[in-house]
């Protein structure tokens, strides 16, 4: 079905919206989005859009991949998530919170520093 509807879209450009900046300037990727009737028991059923949210907020959620990426591998690396050995559910869960929370806390003093420290050269 997705695959139809998106068939039928013109062949003229897109909306182009920069979600992220990039190592190379910012990132722009194309956006499209339908009005689609979902099928119910073989019935029509609710109308939806195709991406679910209004363009410019999807392409918004779509570029929040791009910020959690670093803080997953800064919790790997610098706050002990590489090193787990766990045996059981509630230990990996205990564990996986505070290595995910642990890099929240750094970035709040990293920022409370950088902060001070502006202030002093002021």
């Amino acid at each position: 079905m997705v695959g139809a509807v998106v068939a039928s879209w013109p062949a003229e450009p897109w909306p182009q919206f920069a979600v992220t900046e990039g190592e190379q300037g910012p990132r722009v990727d194309d956006w499209g989005r339908a009005r689609v009737v979902e099928p119910r028991d073989r019935r029509p059923g609710p109308e939806a859009w195709l991406l679910g949210v209004p363009i410019g907020t999807h392409s918004d959620v779509a570029a929040t991949r791009f910020v959690a990426e670093p803080c997953c591998k800064e919790a790997k690396g610098e706050t002990g998530r590489a090193q787990e050995e766990v045996r059981h559910g509630p230990s990996w869960y205990r564990h996986l919170t505070r290595s995910l929370l642990a890099p929240a806390g750094l970035a709040a003093i990293r920022r409370q520093a950088e902060t001070q420290q502006k202030g002093a050269v002021l």
